[in-house]
């Protein structure tokens, strides 16, 4: 059986009035809801879903690290291709040294590593020893939503568990309402209204935190981290 969407949840719990507010930013305040229940939760649950897999062939890396979540970073160790072992995370200002063969730090297929390196305009996140197409680099990772997903539509997110989708739901709320919250205070509109909205944004809150504390595990850092 399908899942509802995210929109029709959201109605269920505060009204469709939602979907009116201007220049449609309800799309935001969802994006937002998503990119900030991945972050809360326990990486090791994204990684068990992890949707997508990059493969890093050479020592250009792999771009777009900013629209990223990392959730694993690992290098084959031989031609075969069977064996492979993961990548722990080096500073970026230290990543010369474990290219240098003459150093202490430096990297081997047996003890890979990997760093980003910030840019300006577009940071890379680079592996040693520097794969290539007989020794491949593999990064798992979680996709943020941007600008041009319409998540209120969908029932799922790729690489969120489904069971992860109350919490994104009511993190969605949160936003919302405070959107509301934030215009009846500007407009200074009924205050009897405003108390109900401010009311019902922090019943929701306490929902949302015992949700959240399902998926939440702070002593298990991100995979490579």
């Amino acid at each position: 059986m399908a899942l509802a969407t995210i929109a029709s949840r959201i109605t269920d719990m505060i009204g469709s009035e939602y979907s009116t507010i201007p220049s449609l930013s309800y799309e935001d305040l969802i994006r937002a809801a998503v990119n900030s229940i991945a972050d809360a939760i326990n990486p090791d649950l994204l990684l068990k879903y992890a949707h997508y897999r990059t493969n890093v062939d050479s020592s250009d890396g792999m771009d777009a690290i900013e629209e990223k979540k990392i959730l694993l970073v690992t290098r084959e160790v031989s031609n075969s291709g069977t064996e492979v072992r993961q990548c722990s995370l080096v500073p970026s200002h230290e990543f010369d040294r474990v290219l240098n063969s003459g150093s202490i730090y430096f990297a081997t297929a047996e003890s890979p590593v990997y760093t980003i390196e910030y840019h300006a305009t577009d940071p890379k996140l680079k592996i040693a020893p520097v794969p290539d197409n007989d020794q491949l680099g593999y990064v798992y990772h979680f996709n943020y939503l941007g600008t041009s997903d319409t998540p209120s539509g969908e029932s799922d997110i790729n690489g969120l568990p489904d069971v992860c989708l109350q919490a994104v739901v009511l993190q969605a709320c949160v936003n919302i309402l405070s959107t509301y919250i934030s215009d009846f205070i500007q407009d200074e509109e009924d205050t009897e209204m405003l108390q109900m909205l401010t009311a019902q944004k922090q019943l929701i809150e306490q929902s949302l935190l015992i949700e959240i504390n399902r998926f939440i595990d702070e002593s298990a850092p991100a995979k490579g981290e």
